[in-house]
């Protein structure tokens, strides 16, 4: 997406729900803010916090961004509508942003490759050129703007930010189940009857596999194709089986197609 020149300021109290990963993502985008909160005492303060951006003066604010729980909220939109400035929530500004591209909210528990969510990893690998936003505790909020019209973005962090709202397109998937057994993980397209698509081996992390397990699920439902899927895990079949890969998958599948009347006597998960 090519933006004009903007010129944000961003009104929010100290800890607003969202405000460092929308920070994060302006920053990916390239666009140069300011950001204006409260401090402990109910004064306003100014910081001054987009990449290589200098003191912004009041003429040259193309948009102000406001948080809720700012005071005085109407007259700020008014006198600014004055001067062509536009007041926005953050959910509006997202609203315009993303009014083509498809969002991909991630929710815990999360599968990661090289401190990348899978699900972007799958989608980058498959030739999707997905766009990022994410989070890591040691990393803190990081971005990477791809040519695709996919974005992959912290579920929580959407909830915050959208209030309850649609935000972009959100892509046709097909529902996927995944049935565990003794040493593999089989995935399936639902319906009568299920329709085997693939096998993994098991991980040895019962948190991480389930997380794997609903970003392969998703990438399916998606359209990536198997081989895809297989290739960005890493994994190469032989007559032996699965290799071992550095995503941490054990050796020895144990894959048998199984009719839709006997799915119920296994574990199974669902994927939107």
């Amino acid at each position: 997406m090519v933006w004009p020149e903007r010129r944000l300021k961003l009104l929010a109290a100290i800890g607003a729900a969202g405000l460092e990963g929308f920070q994060a993502l302006l920053g990916v985008l390239g666009l140069k803010y300011t950001v204006e909160w409260e401090d402990v005492n109910g004064q306003q303060v100014v910081h001054n916090q987009g990449e290589g951006f200098q003191a912004l003066e009041e003429s040259i604010i193309t948009d102000i961004i406001v948080w809720s729980g700012i005071p005085q909220f109407e007259p700020m939109r008014s006198e600014a509508q004055k001067r062509g400035i536009t007041v926005m929530s953050p959910t509006e500004f997202l609203q315009k942003l993303w009014r083509v591209e498809h969002i991909l909210p991630v929710d815990p528990p999360f599968a990661r490759i090289k401190d990348k969510p899978l699900l972007w990893v799958i989608l980058h690998e498959a030739g999707f050129a997905p766009s990022l936003l994410w989070y890591e505790d040691k990393l803190g909020w990081q971005g990477i703007q791809g040519e695709g019209t996919a974005w992959v973005v912290p579920g929580d962090w959407l909830v915050q930010v959208s209030q309850g709202t649609l935000l972009g397109q959100r892509l046709k998937q097909q529902e996927r189940s995944w049935v565990i057994g003794t040493q593999s993980i089989d995935f399936y397209e639902t319906g009568e009857p299920l329709k085997f698509r693939g096998s993994m081996p098991r991980r040895a992390e019962p948190v991480s596999e389930q997380g794997a397990c609903q970003a392969v699920a998703q990438a399916l439902g998606l359209g990536i194709s198997w081989m895809d899927i297989r290739r960005t895990l890493g994994q190469e079949q032989s007559k032996q089986g699965w290799l071992t890969d550095d995503f941490g998958w054990t050796q020895g599948p144990d894959r048998e197609e199984l009719p839709a009347a006997e799915i119920n006597d296994v574990e199974d998960r669902r994927a939107g």
